[in-house]
């Protein structure tokens, strides 16, 4: 009975001294994800104060855009309305050429007559 008391203390000793052991890793493990953490901490709380800088910006820079969307389509109308009067400037200009032309012929043909008219009271 003695050597088996002997025997299970070796054992319970050795599973003991196992746990002791495992402890002392978890707290040093422990200990160095503190030190980690307390590293990390500061480094965090500046990328989250950045990260909201970065959103800010980025909220100026979706208005800007918006500004220049609505920039360039009122330019885009504007040259639009443009282009139509420079279209419609260029069919007067064309029809007015078309008149001169044809007021050109009618004068020419005026003038003849008037001449052939001339001729014949001289004659």
């Amino acid at each position: 009975l003695g050597t088996r008391r002997r025997a299970a203390a070796v054992v319970v000793g050795a599973v003991l001294g196992t746990i002791q052991m495992r402890a002392l890793a978890m707290r040093l493990a422990l200990a160095r994800w503190a030190d980690a953490a307390s590293f990390l901490e500061p480094a965090l709380r500046s990328s989250a104060v950045h990260l909201a800088q970065l959103h800010a910006q980025f909220g100026v820079l979706q208005l800007g855009i918006v500004a220049a969307r609505e920039t360039e389509q009122a330019a885009r109308a504007e040259l639009e309305e443009q282009h139509a009067v420079a279209l419609a400037a260029r069919q007067l200009v064309a029809q007015g050429e078309r008149y001169m032309r044809q007021s050109e012929g009618e004068r020419a043909a005026l003038a003849n007559e008037l001449c052939e008219s001339e001729l014949c009271a001289a004659a």
